[in-house]
């Protein structure tokens, strides 16, 4: 008998270690699945993080470039808002230029006018006959006592001219030195 509880008990041994074997055969391939299964898993969470670490990188440079294009856009924007106030006080100073220019000209015309009239004015008048021979008298008398080359006769001297046509060519001078100015400001 004893061997008979032995053979008993071999079976009994093989059947729970055929039984263990395959438990854990099956629970190595379980354990194989689960494996692949997370490795898988882990490794789509690695591209998810390199992906989404990309994305950061790229959205971390474009708010840096963002940043720096909104200071320079304010830096310009400064700048420009500078040279528009220079522009219009170049402007503002090119405009009382012009009306002051336009005031001498306004006066100028006016003592044109009023030189133009004048001799109109004088000529009206009666003069007497001697006054006008002792004008004329002078006239010529330093004309002919002093006679004169053709170059020097041509060129007026200033105690030759009245005082008022000085007086519109000075006027003249400062007009036109206002325009030049007020055109190399608006340039």
């Amino acid at each position: 008998m004893p061997s008979h509880y032995l053979n008993y008990m071999l079976g009994a041994l093989s059947f729970g270690l055929f039984v263990a074997f395959v438990a854990s055969t099956t629970e190595k391939q379980e354990l194989l699945q689960a494996n692949l299964a997370m490795s898988s898993q882990l490794t789509d969470a690695r591209d998810k993080v390199n992906t989404l670490r990309d994305e950061y990188a790229v959205e971390v440079r474009a708010r840096e470039f963002a940043e720096a294009a909104r200071d320079i856009a304010e830096v310009a924007e400064k700048d420009a808002r500078g040279e528009v106030g220079e522009l219009k006080a170049k402007l503002d100073e090119a405009s009382a230029l012009r009306e002051s220019a336009e005031i001498a000209l306004i006066g100028t015309q006016e003592l044109v006018a009023d030189l133009l009239a004048g001799p109109v004015v004088a000529s009206a008048r009666p003069s007497s006959p001697a006054a006008l021979d002792a004008t004329r008298a002078e006239r010529d008398a330093p004309a002919q006592a002093t006679p004169l080359s053709s170059a020097e006769a041509a060129q007026p001297s200033e105690a030759s001219m009245p005082g008022g046509v000085l007086l519109i060519l000075g006027a003249l001078g400062a007009l036109a030195f206002g325009v030049t100015r007020i055109g190399r400001l608006v340039r």
